[in-house]
């Protein structure tokens, strides 16, 4: 895999009722251990991530967000970021990291049932 987005929101919050940026960090890395740190992330995370999260993690997403390593949509993109992610993929090319199905999207985004596209984390 060249170039994948991470749906950071999705990750951070699995299994858990608000996320945590030091989940969303620890699948990162166990997903380039997995396919390899040559891989090109874009990590999306959606605009209310910042008020979500630990308060003991607000520096480091902060940073996160200055130094390019996390991206949020632009103001007024609509599902949550879920668009925004498959926009991105959709035109680089980019497989998805991702828990959600994007079930509403399928009808835009057929590439979402092709092999190696859309990458479930654990």
């Amino acid at each position: 895999m060249n170039h994948v987005v991470v749906d950071g929101s999705n990750i951070a919050t699995e299994g858990r009722t608000a996320p945590s940026l030091a989940q969303l960090d620890e699948a990162v890395r166990a997903f380039l251990d997995t396919y390899g740190h040559d891989t090109k992330l874009t990590v999306v995370v959606d605009a209310t991530f910042g008020h979500r999260i630990a308060d003991s993690e607000r520096a480091e997403f902060d940073a996160g967000i200055v130094n390019g390593e996390l991206v949020t949509p632009p103001a007024g993109a609509i599902g949550r970021g879920d668009a925004f992610i498959l926009q991105i993929a959709d035109k680089t090319g980019a497989a998805v990291f991702s828990n959600d199905s994007f079930q509403e999207f399928h009808g835009i985004y057929e590439w979402l049932f092709e092999e190696g596209r859309l990458v479930g984390g654990k």
